[in-house]
C-alpha cells in the first residue's frame, strides 16, 4: 500500500508532452491536465515535456507577468479562441524550436513589458496567426548567435518605435516574414519603422 501512494504522487506530478491552461483553471502543482487545466502559461510551462504543447482552452486574459519560455515548445490556442497574454520573453539553446500560433499580445498598464515578443536566444522561432499590440517595441530579436525566424499571417501594430527589429551581435538572423501587417508603428519615438534591421540579419518580407 506504501508503494502504491508513492506510485501515485510520482503520478500527479509527471511532466506531459501536451498541457492545458484555462480561465477556469487552478494554478497548483498538480494542474496541466484537460480536466485539471491551469489557469496560467507560466504555470503550465514547468510541467511540460521539452517539444511539447501548452493549449489554451478559452478565451479570455492569462497571466498576470511576462510569460518565460526557456525551452523548445508551442504555446497556442484553437481557431476562434483569444488567448491574451502580456508578453512573451524567449531566451532557449540555439538548438530550440519555439512555436506561437494564435495568441494575443496586448500591452498592459499593470504590468511592465517593453516587448510584445522578446527574443535573447533561440534556434528558430515561429509566430504563426499572431496579433501584438500596443507595447514600446512589438517583437523584438536582441541576439547573439543566429537563428531562423518565420513570421506568418500575423499582425503587429501602435508600437511607440518599431514593430519588429532584428539584430545579433555574431551568426546571422535569417527571417521570412509573409502575408503580415504592420499599423500605425513609430508613432511615439522619435524613430521606427514597421520591420527594422538593424545588425547581421537577412529578412525577407512576401505579400505584407
Amino acid at each position: 500500500a506504501f508503494i502504491g501512494v508513492l506510485f501515485g504522487i510520482s503520478q500527479a506530478n509527471a511532466q506531459s508532452d501536451r498541457t492545458f491552461v484555462s480561465t477556469a483553471g487552478i494554478d497548483s502543482a498538480t494542474c496541466g491536465s484537460f480536466t485539471a487545466p491551469c489557469r496560467s502559461f507560466n504555470v503550465a510551462l514547468p510541467v511540460t515535456n521539452a517539444g511539447g504543447e501548452v493549449i489554451a482552452l478559452d478565451s479570455g486574459i492569462y497571466d498576470s507577468f511576462n510569460v518565460g519560455v526557456s525551452i523548445s515548445v508551442t504555446l497556442s490556442a484553437p481557431n476562434g479562441v483569444h488567448a491574451e497574454l502580456p508578453g512573451i520573453t524567449v531566451n532557449t539553446t540555439t538548438n530550440d524550436t519555439v512555436i506561437l500560433r494564435n495568441l494575443y499580445f496586448s500591452k498592459r498598464p499593470d504590468v511592465t513589458s517593453n516587448e510584445g515578443i522578446k527574443v535573447t536566444s533561440v534556434g528558430a522561432l515561429h509566430v504563426e496567426n499572431c496579433v501584438v499590440n500596443g507595447f514600446p517595441t512589438g517583437v523584438s530579436f536582441a541576439l547573439t548567435a543566429a537563428a531562423e525566424v518565420f513570421i506568418n499571417d500575423s499582425i503587429v501594430r501602435n508600437s511607440n518605435a518599431n514593430g519588429i527589429s532584428f539584430s545579433t551581435s555574431a551568426g546571422l538572423i535569417k527571417a521570412v516574414i509573409n502575408h503580415c501587417r504592420f499599423e500605425n508603428n513609430g508613432h511615439f519615438g522619435p524613430i521606427g519603422d514597421g520591420v527594422s534591421v538593424i545588425k547581421r540579419s537577412r529578412v525577407t518580407v512576401r505579400d505584407t
